[in-house]
């Protein structure tokens, strides 16, 4: 009903009662931060959507994984060159 308010099609959006908490990022999420960062440093031409693949793939092996913590490391499903912590790089 277009004379209520919102026009025809569209509602009227309603604001929040109060401001979001700001939620902890996860370990995942900053992994893949610091991650995806020093891929980017150090191979300068490489691409966000490479630097991402590499890094959820280090992911899957990392110590800060708590999955990985749980059934054990398995370095041999990424066959890729790693560096001395193990993880991927070009």
């Amino acid at each position: 009903r277009p004379e209520l308010g919102a026009p025809a099609g569209r509602s009227k959006r309603k604001q929040p009662d109060k401001p979001r908490e700001a939620v902890a990022p996860s370990a995942l999420g900053l992994f893949m931060r610091a991650e995806i960062a020093r891929l980017r440093q150090a191979n300068p031409g490489m691409g966000i959507g490479q630097a991402q693949t590499i890094a959820g793939r280090n992911w899957a092996t990392s110590e800060d994984n708590p999955e990985t913590k749980r059934r054990g490391a398995a370095p041999h499903i990424f066959p890729e060159p790693r560096d001395a912590q193990g993880r991927l790089v070009l």
